[in-house]
């Protein structure tokens, strides 16, 4: 008669207990990685529609008369631009306010934070200022 005495686990225990933590593992460090991706989308979805208007404001505050491009830094979040002039109402052949100038300007945008693009778009404005080449008519 063979009297075994039990200490411990068997190797066969040992083996499926750790299959078993690493499924639970693999598992929550899923979850936990989908839960940090969503967030981060949530925070930049949420700061979005802010970094837009203040974009479109600074953007105003340049001379879009001629094609540019910049670079402004809102909170943490990095817009490249470029603008280039679509249509202007000094090449038309009737022109409405001789005294101004009025352009659609097209503006490409790339957000970015953190070196990673967040978003790409593309907008349309307009502008106007005077006409450099008009001459006042004589008052009588």
């Amino acid at each position: 008669m063979l009297n075994y005495i039990s200490r411990g686990f068997s190797l066969l225990e040992a083996m499926v207990a750790l299959v078993i933590l690493s499924l639970i593992y693999t598992a929550v460090w899923g979850w936990y990685g989908a839960a940090v991706t969503s967030t981060n989308s949530i925070e930049n979805n949420l700061a979005l529609p802010q970094i837009f208007e203040q974009f479109k404001n600074r953007l105003m505050l340049e001379d879009l008369s001629k094609d540019n491009s910049g670079q402004y830094v809102i909170d943490t979040y990095t817009i490249n631009w470029t603008s280039s002039i679509i249509k202007r109402s000094d090449t038309n052949s009737f022109r409405r306010q001789l005294a101004w100038i009025v352009a659609l300007v097209g503006v490409h945008a790339v957000i970015q934070k953190n070196d990673s693009v967040i978003k790409v778009f593309d907008v349309q404005l307009t502008t106007q200022w005077r006409d450099p080449t008009y001459v006042e008519p004589p008052t009588p």
